[in-house]
């Protein structure tokens, strides 16, 4: 079994960025897959049409920039937010 030598520094820095890049790359599917979860879950628990439509409005009519992609996740949790006090209303008010 050969090990492979560092032969000058060049290499040894063009290794380190290249595990580095990996690192992020690692960190940054980890990261987006908990954001997607975390999302998707809020999405699934909005039921009333009002809140959907506002959504839908939203990011279908918006570009896809960064900025946009920020105002989409902070409706979907506003929404979020929301449909929760709504059904946190619904049953609290007597059934008669």
């Amino acid at each position: 079994m050969s090990k492979r030598l560092i032969k000058d520094e060049a290499t040894w820095i063009l290794g380190q960025s290249y595990g580095m890049t990996k690192a992020m790359q690692r960190f940054m599917d980890h990261y987006f897959d908990q954001l997607k979860a975390e999302y998707f879950k809020k999405l699934r628990e909005l039921q009333d049409l009002d809140l959907v439509d506002k959504l839908n409005d939203a990011i279908f009519s918006t570009r896809t920039n960064r900025d946009d992609l920020v105002l989409m996740l902070n409706l979907i949790h506003d929404q979020h937010q929301e449909q929760m006090k709504r059904n946190c209303e619904n049953a609290q008010t007597p059934i008669e």
